[in-house]
């Protein structure tokens, strides 16, 4: 992932970002950037933390997930405003929420 990717018309991370820091996760996505065709796409599944936690069950699984990656890796569960930075920052041009869930599907466009 940190060298290169294979090529292919859509690339899937499930669980993936959430083990980096955001300089690695740009540095992923952006090898992924480099293997994807004109209109390829990275489908991102991964849990994401509400901007303001709350007492929803969701809320609760991930920020204790969050609070998981901190001691265990130097990855964090992130926010959709977080995940579209790394979009951005790793050269996709448009962020899609497919699906909000507990393990929810975000897609980075070329």
């Amino acid at each position: 992932m940190f060298g290169s990717v294979p090529k292919g018309d859509a690339i899937l991370l499930k669980l993936v970002c959430h083990n980096w820091s955001d300089e690695s996760c740009v540095k992923i996505l952006r090898n992924c950037h480099k293997a994807l065709p004109q209109h390829g796409k990275v489908i991102v599944m991964e849990q994401i933390i509400p901007e303001v936690p709350d007492l929803s069950k969701i809320s609760v699984l991930t920020s204790a997930a969050d609070s998981l990656m901190f001691l265990v890796t130097s990855g964090k569960e992130r926010t959709l405003k977080e995940f579209e930075s790394l979009c951005r920052s790793s050269g996709f041009s448009r962020f899609h929420v497919a699906l909000p869930s507990i393990l929810s599907v975000v897609e980075f466009y070329k």
